[in-house]
């Protein structure tokens, strides 16, 4: 890239040491994550993992969607409220955020109990699956932690965010175990055991957050403030979950349950490099939040770039190991997800590589609406692409259209940011 030479000291202290507490407790999550998935997908099998493959992202969606952008807007506004000194508007920030989450999470409970049946009927054409799709709409957990954690990592208390979904996937994992043993799993029973488990780690926060902000008052005089902001972003994030799902419905629509189930698997394998490029993003953030000039934006951008090229290539081990990897992790029955599983690795460096760019456009440039516009050119991508190659190719056509937008992810924010800067 023009300008970007690669700096002999790209590693500081400072982002080093976030940097791998994040990334350390992004691994243990995810290895907690994995097991807890590989032990679901054995139990299953294809067909029945796609069927939860396909709830699991309705969840999801929902969660991340309708979070409004709260989760990103504390992390935009409270570093640099803190910052200012301006102690007081961050408090209303904070007790402004938790509110609307409660109101949500409420909110889609009440549009749960009327619209499961109808759902689990339109997607797998009868009603056996009314009561999963119902914990589909139980995110108020998982609203109430990414609260939690947010605040933290605001905050850069970041190995205290980590401890909070720690103890939720170890919780949820010890319980799957605990089920094994005793009997045989169900979808029920591992849906509501995925959608209540963040419950485990909001508790948990209470005993590590300072609860002060729950006595500001006039919280909503930000209100217009915080929308203004995350307005673009949950319109943003409204695309990117719906589109970095859509595979898992064109699967189970254009082809069957069985290339839903390898490609779901594939990903599920794959999911901790989301997460590592969640961590990396969090890192970056509130420093992002709190520069004042484009040249130490800029120079912080190359460093954290150089810092997670590193981290991202490694990811190019897996994939003449995926042969390897899939039947022994997974068993025999997945070894069709090879292919998949190895187009999906190599988009997966293309996630880690953006992560510097966006955070740059959110958090420094402030320019939430670029996010939306990226965000919708990688659905087109996605949808276009999804029902070209799903027909012919099933698992392996999704991972293909998945490899191409996460390129574009990577290309478009990373010159916009370069040009904006530079020219600064």
């Amino acid at each position: 890239m023009t300008g970007m030479k690669i700096p002999f000291s790209f590693v500081f202290t400072s982002l080093t040491k976030d940097s791998i507490v994040n990334i350390s407790g992004s691994f243990l999550n995810s290895l907690l994550g994995l097991i807890f998935f590989i032990l679901v997908s054995r139990g299953f099998g294809p067909p029945l993992f796609g069927v939860f493959g396909v709830l699991l992202a309705f969840q999801v969606i929902f969660s991340d969607v309708f979070d409004f952008g709260i989760n990103t807007g504390i992390l935009r506004f409270i570093p640099q409220e803190i910052a200012e000194g301006e102690f007081d508007v961050a408090n209303k920030f904070l007790k402004l955020s938790l509110e609307l989450k409660i109101l949500i999470g409420f909110t889609f409970i009440l549009i749960g109990l009327f619209i499961s049946k109808p759902l689990s009927v339109l997607i797998f054409k009868n009603a056996s699956y009314s009561l999963p799709f119902l914990f589909a709409f139980a995110i108020l957990p998982t609203l109430l932690l990414g609260f939690s954690v947010s605040y933290l990592q605001s905050k850069k208390e970041f190995i205290k965010a980590n401890i909070l979904n720690f103890s939720s996937n170890l919780t949820r994992l010890l319980i799957l175990f605990a089920i094994l043993v005793f009997g045989k799993i169900s979808v029920l029973q591992v849906f509501a055991l995925f959608a209540l488990s963040p419950l485990v780690g909001f508790f948990v926060s209470l005993f590590l957050l300072k609860m002060d902000f729950l006595f500001a008052s006039d919280e909503w005089s930000v209100f217009k403030n915080f929308f203004s902001f995350n307005k673009w972003i949950f319109l943003g994030f409204s695309l990117s979950s719906i589109y970095s799902r859509l595979d898992n419905f064109f699967l189970v629509r254009l082809s069957n349950s069985f290339q839903t189930g390898l490609y779901a698997s594939s990903s599920r394998l794959l999911s901790f490099h989301p997460q590592v490029a969640g961590a990396l993003s969090i890192t970056l953030a509130p420093r992002f939040s709190t520069f004042q000039k484009k040249i130490e934006a800029f120079k912080f951008f190359k460093k954290s770039f150089w810092t997670i090229t590193f981290f991202s290539v490694l990811n190019l081990f897996l994939i003449p190991l995926a042969p390897f990897l899939i039947p022994l992790l997974l068993g025999i029955d997945y070894k069709e997800a090879v292919p998949a599983f190895q187009i999906l690795s190599l988009a997966m460096i293309f996630i880690l590589l953006s992560v510097p760019a966006q955070g740059a456009l959110i958090y420094f440039l402030s320019k939430p609406k670029m996010f939306f516009i990226l965000s919708f050119i990688q659905f087109l991508v996605i949808v276009i692409f999804d029902l070209i190659f799903i027909p012919r190719y099933g698992a392996l056509g999704a991972s293909l259209a998945f490899l191409i937008s996460s390129f574009i992810a990577f290309v478009i924010p990373t010159m916009f940011v370069l040009a904006k800067l530079k020219n600064g």
